[in-house]
């Protein structure tokens, strides 16, 4: 069994991706082309985001957004969950802010009561937080209403990482709106991923969006006077190429998600025991890796033995990672963060398993 098979889905797509392909080269359309164009159409028709900057990568969307949000700072607090990928918070310091690391929920999101409790323990030492990454890790969905509504009444910027959840857009009870910026990454294994890097910022406010359109050009903001650089950018656009592969996918994303809906409460029915747990996702979402929960080590040996290929996501919470070593712990607990390093395990889910 595959854990994500590209083979099965290419095969729907390579007439449609050919054809695209072809009018490419013949064009010599390869730098920010007319399919680029074409799917940030689409990405905002299907987000409902006034504005979508298609760029190189999602770590680049996410370092785009916090140069934005905060350009005219330094040195400001970001609070990220301490259980996710390392992108979400390697471009806190390599923006020259200060990544602080929060507990997250059973449920892989963000803990709000952590948020809380980090917000006053910062405020009664007057530190400010510029902003806060949410992170829908597997797809699970964060509470965007609430945080974003929190961020607002504090003037705190809001970005959510969606890296996970692309067709979260797909749900009609989705909270994904709710927030200042909405990143996303288009890697191979996403639900909606290209053949190679790339990513996509997501925002209805105009100057955001203007700004990002230059930083991701060196600096470039008028589009006529192209070697007029007016701001320190750089180099992240996302190649025509990939920009193809991506708008010939969006065509049977719809009916893939139909069919991973499926598995996953099939899955999850099959699964589900004393032994093991499956988060439920908020507001009807469906997950786009399938992650168990395990209540102790054997109960992680046996899912292993029993479905392959398998992986952990993620062995070591962000603050045991070494690259953070130096910086200050603000929070010294992370009970759900550590717990899930150890019992989580994620399996083959896909809409072209048999």
């Amino acid at each position: 069994m595959k854990f994500i098979d590209l083979d099965s889905q290419y095969n729907l797509i390579k007439m449609d991706l050919n054809k695209r392909l072809n009018k490419i080269f013949k064009e010599k359309d390869f730098i920010l082309g007319k399919e680029v164009t074409e799917l940030e159409k689409k990405l905002s028709n299907i987000s409902k985001f006034k504005y979508v900057e298609t760029c190189a990568n999602g770590t680049d969307a996410l370092s785009l957004s916090i140069k934005t949000l905060l350009k005219d700072s330094k040195n400001q607090y970001i609070l990220v969950p301490n259980f996710s990928y390392v992108a979400s918070a390697e471009v806190i310091p390599l923006n020259g802010h200060i990544p602080v690391f929060i507990d997250v929920k059973e449920d892989f999101t963000i803990s709000f009561n952590e948020i809380e409790k980090a917000f006053l323990y910062l405020k009664k030492r007057k530190k400010k937080i510029g902003a806060i990454i949410g992170v829908d890790l597997f797809g699970y969905e964060c509470e965007h209403k609430k945080i974003y509504n929190f961020c607002k009444r504090n003037k705190i910027k809001y970005i959510i990482d969606g890296a996970q959840s692309f067709t979260s857009f797909y749900h009609v009870k989705t909270q994904a709106r709710n927030c200042d910026i909405w990143c996303t990454s288009f890697f191979p294994s996403k639900s909606l991923g290209c053949y190679g890097d790339g990513g996509a910022v997501f925002t209805n406010n105009y100057k955001y969006a203007k700004y990002i359109n230059a930083l991701k050009k060196h600096g470039v903001t008028n589009p006529k006077k192209k070697m007029l650089h007016q701001i320190i950018g750089v180099n992240s656009r996302l190649d025509t190429i990939q920009a193809a592969v991506l708008n010939s996918k969006l065509k049977i994303l719809p009916s893939e998600l139909k069919r991973k809906s499926k598995i996953f409460k099939n899955l999850k029915s099959k699964i589900e025991d004393d032994k093991y747990y499956i988060p439920e996702p908020k507001n009807s979402i469906t997950p786009t890796v399938f992650t168990v929960i395990c209540k102790d080590k054997q109960s992680v040996k046996e899912l292993k033995e029993k479905y392959k290929p398998n992986v952990t996501y993620y062995p070591f919470t962000l603050s045991d990672q070494i690259a953070f070593k130096n910086q200050k712990k603000i929070i010294s607990s992370y009970k759900f963060s550590k717990r899930l390093t150890s019992y989580v395990l994620s399996i083959p889910y896909h809409p072209y398993i048999k």
